[in-house]
């Protein structure tokens, strides 16, 4: 007779990590990509407030980094 005890621990070491760790990049990019999306919104309201000469770069480079960001989580979902 299989005791409880013994049911647990098989439940315990059938556990795979790697499938853990998975997932917890996949929320960490996703998480990643969410502050990407905030970085270029105030990017687009500090233009709207500031006038410089640097503005049109910066909203430049907050989208290239939004995009590269989108990119990076849609490799990590193929490759993951």
């Amino acid at each position: 007779m299989v005791g409880r005890g013994e049911t647990m621990i098989e439940q315990l070491t059938s556990i795979d990590i790697w499938k853990i760790v998975k997932i917890g990049y996949l929320i960490a990019i996703l998480l990643y990509i969410v502050f990407t999306i905030i970085v270029a919104r105030q990017v687009n309201l500090m233009d709207r407030a500031v006038n410089g000469r640097l503005n049109d770069l910066l909203k430049i480079i907050s989208w290239a980094h939004f995009i590269i960001a989108i990119l990076a989580g849609l490799l990590a979902l193929i490759i993951l």
